[in-house]
């Protein structure tokens, strides 16, 4: 756990906020898809255009870039 806040360089209280943030807005966009709709990507991609990339499946049915 303590390696993945050190990779990102975030404090464990500052992640858990960012969080919980994409979070809400991932459960407000499931009901309402209009809304948010890239909310999440803008802030988890940090700028990276997630929709430029293909996706594909692996073996198990999962989704890969």
């Amino acid at each position: 756990m303590i390696d993945h806040l050190q990779e990102q360089k975030v404090s464990y209280f500052s992640h858990w906020c960012k969080a919980i943030k994409i979070s809400a807005a991932l459960f407000i966009h499931a009901f309402l898809p209009n809304i948010l709709s890239d909310y999440a990507s803008r802030h988890i991609c940090d700028g990276t255009d997630v929709r430029a990339y293909e996706y594909s499946k692996d073996e198990n049915g999962n989704y890969i870039i």
